[in-house]
């Protein structure tokens, strides 16, 4: 009896230490994807083969364990949630193709588990994620409400469904229920905000659905109200790209509304603010082509930038300035390098 009881307890202690291992390692793995997925400087131009190379990593380690412990519900929604990172990152890279395979994936792997009987959170918010991927933004915006009903404060959650109301808005065709819709997007994105006012995903979020209201109001001929929409969105995404200032989307979102405020600023006589904001928008598309050396595009949108600079100064007779500003649209394309294909994934 005293050596079985040993040999149960050298067992059990054994059993213990590898499931203390085994949680240890699942740990890490999930550490590092929330840095392969977060981390600003794995977007940067040349670093994506290493992200997408850590993905892979940790979906054969979920696939790997997985097949031996399918009835682990953790590890069914880990390997679910690498699905979805890795269509992500296939997005991100212009694979159409890979990011539908892994969206399929990671849609049936989340709503397995819901069908049986996790409702938790994270993986509804998950699946709505997914939905949003695959462009099915009414049963985006059905999981999230169900999420907010008994989750009020769930951040990502929130933010989600003001992306799924702000696609809902971009595609609608009836003027009134894009307003509508846009104004959802905005009280959620507000909120957001008022809770976390230096966080850029945040920031970036709010800038977009205000120059979209900015867009819609200049289009209905309210231009001197679309001038004001585009001036408060360039103050958010402008905090946005100077707390992320190599992330290349706030960049282009900084670049666009920019534009959008010269080009408006100008039809309605403000000339100094005009020429102040073609001035910028120069300087930003600069400021991307020297974080992004290899994507010469950059270069080429500051040569367009500084054109129509040199255009508008030239049009308010300021012919000293305008011929500088000309030279030094010729001066920025001058001997670039020639991009290459893997260069073209923004």
């Amino acid at each position: 009896d005293v050596y079985k009881r040993q040999a149960l307890n050298r067992a059990v202690s054994a059993a213990k230490l590898a499931q203390e291992n085994f949680k240890k390692a699942r740990e890490t793995v999930d550490s590092y994807l929330t840095t392969v997925s977060e981390s600003q400087l794995l977007t940067i131009s040349g670093v994506q083969p290493l992200r997408q190379k850590l993905l892979d990593s940790a979906r054969s380690f979920y696939e790997r364990f997985v097949a031996d412990r399918s009835e682990d519900v953790e590890l069914r929604a880990g390997l679910a949630a690498t699905y979805l990172r890795l269509g992500n990152l296939e997005s991100d890279l212009r694979n159409s193709d890979q990011s539908k395979e892994y969206f399929a994936k990671a849609e049936r792997e989340f709503a397995q588990l819901v069908r049986d009987g996790d409702r938790s959170p994270a993986t509804l918010r998950q699946l709505a994620e997914v939905y949003f991927r695959q462009d099915n933004v009414t049963r985006t915006v059905t999981l999230c409400n169900e999420v907010l009903r008994n989750h009020p404060d769930d951040h990502e959650t929130q933010v989600l469904l003001a992306n799924a109301y702000n696609t809902i808005g971009v595609n609608s065709g009836d003027q009134a229920q894009v307003l509508d819709i846009n104004r959802k997007a905005l009280a959620i994105r507000r909120r957001l905000v008022e809770q976390d006012p230096t966080n850029p995903t945040y920031l970036g979020d709010i800038s977009s659905t205000i120059n979209t209201t900015g867009v819609l109001l200049s289009q209905e001929g309210e231009r001197a109200q679309g001038l004001e929409m585009y001036r408060h969105a360039d103050g958010y995404i402008e905090s946005a790209f100077a707390l992320a200032p190599y992330s290349m989307l706030y960049g282009r979102f900084a670049a666009t509304t920019q534009r959008n405020i010269a080009i408006t600023a100008s039809d309605l006589g403000f000339k100094d603010e005009a020429v102040e904001y073609y001035h910028t928008v120069s300087e930003t598309w600069n400021s991307l082509a020297i974080n992004n050396p290899r994507i010469t595009s950059y270069n080429t949108q500051r040569y367009r930038a500084l054109q129509q600079l040199a255009s508008y100064q030239q049009q308010l007779e300021l012919t000293e300035e305008a011929t500088k500003t000309f030279r030094l649209a010729r001066q920025s394309i001058e001997n670039l390098p020639q991009e290459q294909p893997d260069d073209l994934y923004t």
